[in-house]
């Protein structure tokens, strides 16, 4: 099995999504699966991750536009006996499918969210390799939808298969390393804290956000709102926040290397989304029991149960997010009932359940080709 994708994360030591599923799934694999991961990037800081745990990455060291990219899967897949690619990130999907094609080895494609951002230039490319993919991979059905009408992938030959989320790893939270931030942050033992895992970027709707905090401090005593992340848009969000006068209750930690510390700071998690395909960040807080104020932003209404696991809200309502947070807040019981409801919810999504389903994704693709995933002399090493 070769696995790509363009890089590990952002900037070289931002571990995204894609990098962490990447971290999270190769170890779990069971034989007769051999796992070769591929990146498009240079080596950076993030590789020692993946060291750290057996993992060996082969990294092209190539840029996005760099046609020799095509090459270097070829030599891949037949150094390797490649039987089927799982490719995600644009240039991998383009130039794997292209490799796939030559090499006659099937394409898995998979898409993690509906990127209001598509490059209009991929757009011939993806019509002209939709025949070439054997099967395409989203993350909820709003993904789906997305990869049909973007990406030219036929409805029905796609699956959805929701982000896995290590619950044993995520609930099994160090308390003390919890503690030691929110003393080094000042925050008192009373502080209610709102929080967020997020990226400083217009579909992200943190604007929507820091307009919500007016209305939670007028009626809630001693809150704080740690919003968490990087991005274009960080200075400005610092801005807006000091123009509507809350820079006082409104914390910007910058990028978090380990989210589920933060989160379990957090007495509410909110997602303030103009769009999501699955973020991670809202099935960790279901894991660790967090109370959830999200906007209904597509893919989050796939996991997350209006009143019951979760309360939602249309995405760019303030007023909405702010009644949410403040009804946690002010009603503990409520706030506890739905964390556990979510904590239950998220167990369907455990990432022992969905290395068996990606399992079977592999072998299915595989058997309709009429190809091995392995050759024995292999997998017996």
């Amino acid at each position: 099995m070769l696995l790509g994708n363009d890089h590990l994360g952002w900037k070289g030591t931002h571990l995204h999504g894609v990098g962490t599923y990447f971290l999270n799934i190769i170890p779990k694999f069971r034989a007769p699966f051999r796992i070769i991961p591929c990146i498009m990037r240079k080596k950076d800081g993030l590789n020692d991750l993946f060291e750290a745990k057996g993992i060996d990455i082969k990294f092209f060291g190539r840029t996005k536009f760099d046609i020799r990219t095509l090459f270097d899967f070829i030599r891949v897949i037949k150094k390797e006996h490649i039987r089927v690619m799982h490719l995600q990130g644009y240039a991998a999907t383009t130039f794997g499918r292209i490799a796939g094609r030559m090499t006659n080895v099937p394409v898995i494609l998979h898409q993690r969210d509906a990127d209001p951002n598509y490059p209009g230039y991929l757009t011939v490319a993806d019509v002209l390799l939709s025949r070439y993919t054997a099967l395409g991979l989203a993350v909820s059905e709003y993904t789906k939808e997305y990869l049909a009408a973007m990406r030219k992938i036929e409805r029905e030959n796609i699956r959805v298969l929701i982000n896995p989320v290590d619950v044993a790893a995520i609930s099994a939270v160090d308390q003390e390393r919890v503690s030691e931030i929110r003393e080094r942050m000042g925050f008192g033992p009373d502080a209610k804290l709102v929080g967020t895992i997020t990226r400083f970027y217009p579909v992200k709707g943190v604007e929507c956000l820091l307009k919500a905090v007016p209305s939670v401090i007028r009626e809630a005593e001693d809150v704080t709102f740690v919003i968490c992340g990087d991005g274009p848009l960080l200075d400005s969000s610092k801005q807006l926040a000091a123009e509507l006068g809350i820079e006082k209750n409104v914390l910007f930690p910058g990028f978090v290397p380990e989210p589920k510390l933060w989160l379990s700071l957090f007495d509410v998690v909110v997602s303030s989304s103009y769009s999501e395909g699955c973020p991670n960040a809202l099935l960790e807080a279901m894991a660790i029991g967090r109370p959830i104020v999200s906007t209904k932003s597509g893919g989050p209404e796939e996991f997350l149960r209006d009143g019951f696991s979760a309360l939602m809200v249309p995405p760019g309502d303030a007023e909405g997010l702010a009644g949410g947070i403040l009804q946690f807040l002010k009603n503990k019981d409520m706030a506890s009932n739905f964390a556990e409801n979510a904590r239950k919810a998220v167990t369907h999504y455990d990432l022992p359940n969905y290395m068996t389903r990606i399992e079977r994704v592999y072998k299915d693709v595989a058997n309709s080709f009429g190809t091995q995933l392995y050759k024995p002399a292999l997998a017996e090493r």
